[in-house]
């Protein structure tokens, strides 16, 4: 098993990797416990926003070749109204705040992915244009 950081669109990180006592003590030292959640099922564990930042420091710290993903955008999709997770019917009003909301959330600055944040104002552009 390899050490995976998973971004995922709410601004969570999924953390799978081999068993380390040092680096789950690391995480539940840095993390309070209601901002993380070990499951056991698939061996992972979430952790929630403002934490994100330091437990993938921690994790490129003990596994320095660890792989990032977005695990709500692993799949390309064609479709921006998908992306912004809104119905075509949606006015232009609501697209700005989707835009806004899930920018604060996936913004590489704020811990988020650059990936993710390029679909996103990709959407927003496919839409602005269709328009």
């Amino acid at each position: 098993m390899s050490a995976v950081i998973e971004h995922l669109p709410t601004g969570a990180i999924r953390c799978t990797f081999p068993y380390s006592k040092p680096l789950i003590d690391a995480i539940k030292s840095a993390v309070p416990a209601g901002y993380r959640q070990y499951d056991p099922d698939d061996h992972s564990w979430t952790i929630e926003r403002p934490y994100v930042g330091s437990v993938v420091r921690l994790m490129f710290a003990f596994h320095p070749g660890a792989e990032e993903c977005d695990a709500g955008f692993t799949q390309a999709s064609d479709d921006p109204w998908k992306i912004l997770h809104l119905r075509p019917t949606a006015p232009p009003e609501l697209v700005i705040a989707a835009h806004r909301c899930l920018a604060k959330l996936n913004h590489p600055d704020a811990g988020g992915n650059t990936t993710t944040m390029q679909s996103i104002n990709a959407a927003v552009d496919a839409i602005r244009e269709a328009s």
